[in-house]
């Protein structure tokens, strides 16, 4: 219960019990949780979300394979 609670999938309240908490606050991309659900589907909003951390994410990563330098001079001005 507290490794869930810390997670942030529940929500224990004295003289009220826990708590479920609700979807859209858990942290979906969590390594546990990502493991729990391999075996259903993804939702529609899980890959929306993932797909607007790719589209963050990624092209800053690959800038650097993609200069000359390897992304080492980036504050450096140009040269002609």
């Amino acid at each position: 219960m507290r490794v869930l609670a810390a997670k942030g999938l529940l929500e224990p309240k004295q003289k009220r019990g826990t708590t479920v908490r609700p979807r859209a606050d858990w942290n979906l991309l969590d390594s546990d949780l990502l493991r729990r659900q391999g075996g259903s589907a993804p939702t529609d909003c899980f890959l929306e979300d993932l797909a607007e951390v790719r589209a963050t994410v990624e092209p800053a990563g690959a800038r650097p394979i993609t200069q000359p330098d390897g992304g080492r001079h980036r504050d450096r001005p140009a040269h002609p």
